[in-house]
C-alpha cells in the first residue's frame, strides 16, 4: 500500500494506492453487516443498464463487482491506479476484458461516446482535477449513456472511526478522509449536475452493526482513515482496535452513502 504524489492546492494528498487484503477486508464486512449493502444499491443501478452494453469502471480495483457489471457488458474496460490490485483481478477473472494502469486524472484516449455506462464506486473523489475529470466522461458516453457514482456521504460518516484515529495520533487528526468528501460534495457533485442533463442523487443508509469487536476491530482497520493516521503495523492496530470496542461498548461504525445517477440526455 501506498500514497501517491498527487496533493490537492493546500499540499494535502486525496490519491490512496489500495491495498488486495484491506479493500476485500471492507467489502466482506459490507456484504455480512451492512443495512444496505453495497451490492444491492449497485444492482439497482445496473438494472438502468441495457444489455450489450459499453462500460467503464472508473477504479475498478480487484474487480469485486465485475461479475454484475459483466452480466450487461458487450465491453468491458477496468482503470485502476493499483497494479497489485489490477494483477488479482487478472487472476480472478479469466473472461476478455480490458484492465488499464491510470490515474482517472490520465486516462487514456478513448473515442468520444465510447461507453454505454460509466461507474466509479468510491473513487471518483480521488481525481485532482474535477472539472477536467466530469468533462472527459460526458464526452465518453454515447447519447443515451449514463455515469453512476457512488461515494461517502456528508451526513454522517464513519465518526466512530474518527473517535479511534484521535486516540492515535500524536500529532494532531489528519484530514486526507475529509479533503476526500468534500472534493465529492464541494466540487464533483456540483461539475456533474451542472454538466449532465439529469442528475438523481441519493442517501442511503449503509452504517453496519458487527456482532463482536473482533468483526469491527477487523473492519477498522482496513480503511484508509486509520492507515493514513497510523504508522502501526496491523497485528498492534487490530489490538488496539479490539480493545477500543470492548472499552467504549463500540460495535457499530455509522456510515450513509451518497449514489448519483447522471443522463447525458
Amino acid at each position: 500500500m501506498k500514497k501517491s504524489n498527487n496533493t490537492l492546492g493546500d499540499g494535502q494528498s486525496v490519491e490512496y494506492v489500495e491495498s488486495v487484503s484491506d479493500l476485500e477486508n471492507r467489502i466482506r464486512a459490507h456484504k455480512l453487516f451492512s443495512r444496505t449493502s453495497l451490492e444491492n444499491v449497485l444492482m439497482r443501478c445496473i438494472e438502468q443498464v441495457n444489455e450489450n452494453s459499453a462500460l467503464l469502471d472508473l477504479g475498478c480495483g480487484a474487480g469485486n463487482f465485475f461479475k454484475l457489471f459483466y452480466s450487461k457488458a458487450r465491453t468491458y474496460v477496468g482503470v485502476d491506479i493499483s497494479e497489485n490490485l489490477l494483477e488479482d483481478f487478472r487472476r480472478q477473472h479469466n473472461e476478455t476484458i480490458v484492465l488499464i494502469k491510470s490515474s482517472m486524472d490520465e486516462l487514456p484516449i478513448f473515442q468520444n461516446s465510447s461507453f454505454d455506462a460509466i461507474f466509479s464506486i468510491y473513487s471518483i473523489y480521488y481525481s485532482l482535477r474535477p472539472v477536467e475529470l466530469v468533462r472527459s466522461l460526458h464526452n465518453l458516453l454515447s447519447d443515451v449513456g449514463h455515469l453512476f457514482v457512488i461515494g461517502p456521504s456528508k451526513i454522517e460518516h464513519a465518526v466512530e472511526i474518527t473517535q479511534f484515529c484521535n486516540i492515535l495520533s500524536t500529532v494532531g487528526l489528519k484530514t486526507e478522509k475529509n479533503e476526500r468528501i468534500e472534493n465529492f460534495h464541494d466540487k464533483i457533485i456540483p461539475q456533474i449536475t451542472k454538466t449532465f442533463q439529469s442528475v438523481d442523487i441519493e442517501e442511503i443508509d449503509g452504517s453496519l452493526y458487527f456482532p463482536n469487536p473482533q468483526e469491527w476491530a477487523r473492519y477498522v482497520v482496513s480503511t484508509p482513515q486509520v492507515k493514513e493516521t497510523s504508522s502501526l503495523d496491523s497485528d498492534n492496530l487490530l489490538s488496539l482496535a479490539i480493545d477500543y470496542s470492548v472499552s467504549n461498548n463500540c460495535l457499530s461504525v455509522s456510515k450513509y452513502m451518497t449514489a448519483l445517477i447522471a443522463g447525458k440526455q
